[in-house]
C-alpha cells in the first residue's frame, strides 16, 4: 500500500553580504546608505533537537554536506530563497553588521 505524507523542520540559513554604511539625513542631505550589497546564501541548515541528560541540546547540521555549492542548481535553489525572504534576510545581514559595530 502506497501513502503520502508532508511533514516541516525548521532550517538556518547562513548568509554573506555587506551593508554600505548608513548616515542618518541632516535638514540639508537626505539619508544614505544602509543597502545591502551582494546578499548570498552560504549555508543551509536542518536544527536538530536531542535531549541529553535532561537538557535540550540543539545542533545545526548542513543539509550541503557532499554538495558542490557552486553546481548550477544548487545557486538556483539559493535564488529561489533569498526570492522568497530578501527582506528577512537583508535584516538579519544588518542587524548582525549593527551588533559587530557596537
Amino acid at each position: 500500500m502506497s501513502a503520502q505524507a508532508t511533514f516541516s523542520f525548521e532550517i538556518e540559513i547562513a548568509l554573506d553580504g555587506s551593508v554600505e554604511p548608513y548616515r542618518p539625513a541632516t535638514y540639508w542631505e537626505p539619508a544614505e546608505g544602509g543597502q545591502v550589497e551582494d546578499l548570498a546564501v552560504t549555508d543551509i541548515g536542518a536544527i536538530d533537537a536531542k535531549r541529553v541528560n535532561g537538557t535540550t541540546v540543539y545542533r545545526t547540521r548542513s543539509l550541503l554536506d557532499g554538495i558542490d555549492r557552486n553546481d548550477p542548481a544548487i545557486q538556483r535553489l539559493f535564488d529561489n530563497i533569498l526570492e522568497m525572504h530578501r527582506e528577512d534576510a537583508e535584516y538579519a545581514l544588518c542587524a548582525e553588521d549593527e551588533r559587530r559595530a557596537a
